[in-house]
């Protein structure tokens, strides 16, 4: 354990950083807390973004950093600032090369989203949304339980709006039932683009989406 001035050294005599610690062989660092929990923190003052850096000699970096935003970011490059990327913000979406991500899951500028949305009545139901500033066009799968009945039913549809007006065409249809589940529209409801179902029973259905989108 070396002291010089305010740099500790760990396994070398002439630290260069606040706390240096170098080492040979295959050890390395072990943090063990009391009933094996343990944590490590690293916390950046005011709106510097905090970094941890992977190397070996002669070959590239990868560096796992915050940023102001509190996003996540994942970059392999000699710097902090290499284009490409993946994001983990705090809402929980994931981007490829994208660092403002707009679905759960982005490469660059094509998004997938899912959702599940549960209704026993007729009246039409939003099954899912997304900005219409972000997303022009979509492919929705969707797929339809009918617990009540055990029956179900499955189909596509794309859409595109131009901002005021939204456009769809179902292009797929298969039901396992003597008739269809549900019928489908969308629209344009303040900031966001609408898929809508309409159960032609009051049976129990479940729609799940799956949305692939492209953006603006």
């Amino acid at each position: 354990l070396t002291v010089d001035g305010e740099k500790v050294g760990i396994g070398t005599t002439s630290p260069g950083k606040p706390l240096d610690v170098q080492f040979t062989g295959d050890d390395g660092v072990q943090i063990k807390g009391t009933n094996n929990h343990s944590s490590l923190f690293i916390d950046s003052a005011n709106s510097y973004s905090g970094y941890i850096r992977f190397s070996r000699a002669g070959s590239n970096k990868y560096w796992i950093q915050t940023d102001t935003s509190d996003r996540l970011l994942f970059r392999p490059g000699a710097t902090t600032t290499t284009a490409n990327i993946i994001t983990f913000d705090n809402a929980g979406k994931v981007g490829i090369g994208q660092t403002t991500v707009k679905a759960k899951l982005q490469v660059e500028e094509y998004g997938i989203d899912t959702t599940t949305t549960s209704t026993s009545a007729t009246t039409q139901v939003a099954i899912h949304t997304f900005p219409h500033a972000h997303f022009r066009t979509a492919r929705f799968t969707i797929q339809i339980t009918n617990s009540t009945d055990s029956t179900y039913h499955s189909t596509e549809i794309i859409a595109v709006h131009d901002g005021t007006t939204a456009n769809i065409t179902e292009f797929g249809e298969v039901h396992t039932g003597s008739s269809v589940e549900a019928t489908f529209d969308a629209d344009i409801d303040g900031s966001n683009f609408r898929l809508l179902a309409t159960p032609t029973s009051t049976n129990s259905m479940v729609f799940k989406v799956v949305c692939h989108s492209i953006q603006v």
